[in-house]
């Protein structure tokens, strides 16, 4: 009886030990499939190995010469920027614009094969536009921060859409004072050569409350809560709470 019972303890043990073995190698197969499944790649390289912002909207040809719905893509880097290519359904070419504070937005227009593909940004000084607001209600420790939305495919091919795309990151940010006063630099989007074509740009802006959330602000007065894109602003802009 006892070795009976033996055998069942041992027979237990080797099929947890070759369960947990098979487990390893069925999960192995699924990452390295998902791996394969990831498909080339397209790398922004850019000049500095440091850390900094980037942000960049692009769209996918596919073969028919039709394009794929426009994408965003970006946040805090160290020196580049992967673009996920569709793996669902072929692509022959990317259209991107990138940008990142300090620097012009940057146009690609690139033809894809089956392999990685890797593009240089090259940073020429971007030109910037003083903007100075003011912030109703209590600010203690607040930050105010600015977000570019443009239309999606505007200068990029003849079509058109009315949908706007935003940079996934803030194009400037501020200390609201406790006045509630506050200065920023803005990108001079309007001087842009890839941007300036879009008369519908905009800049919105959010108001963090010390570790809280970001809230979306509006102008006082007017519904519209955004702000155009132009080459110069109003001395002092009010904003208020959106409702």
């Amino acid at each position: 009886m006892g070795s009976v019972r033996a055998l069942k303890s041992y027979n237990v043990r080797m099929i947890r030990k070759y369960s947990t073995y098979l487990g390893g190698i069925w999960l192995l197969a699924a990452v390295l499939a998902a791996q394969g499944a990831q498909g080339p790649k397209v790398r922004i390289l850019f000049p500095e190995h440091r850390k900094q912002r980037v942000a960049a909207q692009y769209m996918f040809r596919q073969p028919d010469g039709s394009y794929l719905q426009a994408g965003a893509s970006g946040g805090s880097i160290i020196g580049s920027l992967t673009i996920p290519r569709p793996t669902d359904r072929p692509t022959d070419r990317l259209k991107a614009r990138v940008w990142t504070p300090g620097c012009e937005i940057k146009a690609f227009d690139v033809p894809l094969a089956d392999a990685d593909i890797e593009l240089q940004f090259v940073c020429d000084p971007e030109k910037t536009v003083p903007f100075r607001g003011r912030v109703v209600g209590p600010l203690a420790s607040a930050t105010i921060a600015a977000q570019y939305w443009g239309r999606c495919l505007s200068g990029w091919n003849e079509e058109r859409e009315n949908r706007q795309c935003l940079f996934p990151i803030f194009v400037a940010t501020a200390k609201v004072e406790a006045d509630g006063s506050f200065e920023m630099d803005l990108p001079d989007f309007k001087a842009d050569p890839i941007f300036s074509s879009d008369s519908s740009a905009m800049f919105k802006f959010l108001l963090r409350i010390g570790d809280g959330g970001w809230r979306l602000m509006q102008l006082e007065g007017p519904k519209n809560p955004s702000v155009a894109v132009a080459s110069s602003y109003p001395e002092d802009v009010i904003f208020v709470p959106m409702k």
